[in-house]
């Protein structure tokens, strides 16, 4: 175990409610080192074995409420969650989920591996946990057995979180059809959408979809997803120069309604510090002209790193089509799927 005293004494005082530092860090020494280090073991509500490391620093600090403090209390369970060893750091890396990609499903029918929980399950505190895990590794889930009423459905997502407001609805809207010279988005249409992840215009992008099938049409009616994280991996492989353009060189996109315009700017591939995607932000029919890059970055974008993303994209290796039923709510992480066109939570 390896860890930074500093680092551990800060986070040593939080305060138990909201677990908020209640210390300013500059009033900590840099060279602040323990002075005395004592174990304790007790029993805990489980009745399993709690251990607990206990310091004396070198000296006392001020917290924000005028308290002066010298000692710090760690479970020894917290310390090894935040050791930075090679050893510890490996471990929690291995440990830490994995989305599975679409790409490892090839040939298989959607129906065998895509996630489904019946909505009664959802009701369940293990049930929602269960679908949660199953969005978080896949990207989608499939609640079925939902009500088709707009008030019920508000109901089940807001079992999952909290609605987002936007200029559209304020979080709950249909998609139906719209006579011609009533359409001002073409997710109000029957025209084909490609994919695209949706609201790259907002700032803050909706995390979560939820599409309601209350209806379906008698031909056609078809979903068409995009995983977005099979795309980066494959694109990383077979065409890097592309997929480092795709993340250190950012795209704005812009909505515009009547008394509306909106515009963000954001890179359409996120990584962590590691490296690891962690969000896909992408729609060409959104997508602003691009005045903030220099005219080589402009020329490049359109001979070379645009083609392979809309063909990448648009490849049957990384997508699937499937057909929702009355009564099926599909879930999307809108960070990580280009989804049909549905944005938060619409009825269809």
């Amino acid at each position: 175990m390896a860890v930074v005293a500093q680092a551990i004494r800060v986070h040593g005082c939080r305060c138990p409610w909201t677990a908020a530092l209640q210390v300013d860090t500059l009033d900590i020494p840099q060279s602040t080192q323990p002075a005395a280090v004592r174990l304790t073991s007790e029993k805990g509500d489980d009745g399993a074995p709690l251990e607990r490391l206990i310091i004396d620093w070198d000296c006392a600090v001020p917290l924000h409420g005028g308290e002066h403090v010298q000692r710090s209390e760690y479970s020894l369970e917290w310390l090894r969650a935040h050791s930075y060893s090679a050893a510890d750091r490996a471990t929690r890396l291995q440990a830490r989920p994995q989305p599975v990609l679409w790409t490892q499903m090839a040939g298989q029918p959607s129906a065998e591996w895509l996630p489904r929980v019946d909505m009664a399950a959802v009701s369940s505190d293990p049930g929602l946990r269960a679908a949660m895990s199953a969005l978080r590794d896949y990207g989608a889930v499939i609640i079925n057995g939902m009500p088709t009423s707009v008030v019920e459905t508000q109901g089940v997502c807001e079992r999952i979180g909290h609605l987002q407001r936007t200029f559209y609805a304020d979080g709950m809207w249909d998609t139906a059809p719209k006579a011609a010279e009533d359409i001002n988005d073409t997710a109000y249409s029957n025209m084909e959408l490609k994919p695209h992840t949706d609201c790259t215009y907002l700032s803050k992008a909706p995390g979560l979809q939820f599409f309601n099938c209350v209806a379906q049409s008698s031909s056609g009616g078809m979903t068409w997803i995009v995983d977005g994280f099979s795309v980066a991996a494959a694109m990383k492989a077979s065409h890097p120069r592309t997929f480092q353009f795709f993340c250190n060189v950012p795209m704005t996109f812009y909505a515009k309604e009547d008394d509306v315009h909106v515009q963000a700017t954001a890179y359409v591939f996120e990584t962590d510090y590691e490296g690891h995607i962690t969000g896909f932000r992408f729609n060409n029919d959104d997508r602003a002209a691009m005045s903030s890059l220099t005219e080589g970055q402009v020329a490049a974008f359109y001979e070379e790193h645009l083609p392979v993303l809309l063909e990448m994209s648009r490849s049957p290796e990384v997508a699937e089509e499937l057909q929702l039923q009355v009564g099926d709510m599909l879930i999307l992480d809108n960070n990580r799927h280009d989804p049909p066109a549905i944005v938060q939570c619409r009825l269809r």
